[in-house]
């Protein structure tokens, strides 16, 4: 009895199957192959090679591959649709901080008047900031709470192309709402820090 055994995909589910005694295989088992270990396996290819050719001089070997190698053609289209997936998911984020930016910046201008009436009634800076920040972070923590349940729900149209860690992982679904939000307050800073500097006079007189 052995443990199960992935032979073509590491995606795939281990089938069911036996070994056998060389000498009971059939005839058309016709190729084998032969695992070493070594702290440099290609620096041995010659000599086992060579080992193999002094019993049968007619034998035809393969080219060698290492394990990493395999691990590596087996991965390369899924690594592949990661790096696809990656590149949009930083494009929208990005667009996501630029909307979240325009957005805030039209909010602000839009209440330009009353931020102008605070700063003559002497509120303080940092409080116009920290209302801009709060206003912006109520949308966005609205946004993470529509997002993720839809994230969750098709999160199955993934779960064949991740290894090692559950299309429903709490620390990356964490990780990533992290990223949203730590987005969101670098697009609003700037049009929060630019609140409270407005001239109360010039926007009071603005039609």
């Amino acid at each position: 009895m052995v443990a199960d055994v992935k032979h073509e995909t590491l995606s795939g589910e281990s089938g069911r199957e036996f070994y056998i005694p060389q000498a009971q295989a059939p005839a058309f088992f016709q190729s084998y192959d032969i695992v070493f270990r070594a702290a440099e396996p290609l620096a041995l290819v010659m000599a086992i090679q060579e080992a193999i050719r002094s019993i049968s001089r007619d034998q035809a070997i393969g080219a060698p591959v290492t394990l990493q190698q395999l691990v590596d053609r087996t991965l390369l289209p899924h690594r592949l649709l990661t790096w696809l997936l990656g590149g949009f998911a930083i494009t929208s984020l990005l667009l996501a901080a630029l909307g979240v930016y325009g957005v805030v910046a039209y909010r602000v201008a839009q209440r330009q008047k009353e931020i102008a009436i605070r700063v003559a009634l002497g509120s303080p800076g940092w409080r116009i900031t920290s209302t801009v920040l709060h206003d912006t972070l109520a949308s966005v923590v609205s946004g993470i709470a529509i997002g993720v349940p839809l994230a969750l729900g098709a999160a199955g149209l993934v779960r064949s192309y991740l290894f090692g860690v559950d299309a429903t992982d709490a620390v990356t679904l964490a990780t990533a709402i992290a990223t949203v939000l730590a987005a969101a307050l670098v697009a609003a800073a700037l049009p929060a820090r630019r609140a409270p500097r407005v001239d109360p006079i010039t926007a009071l007189r603005a039609d």
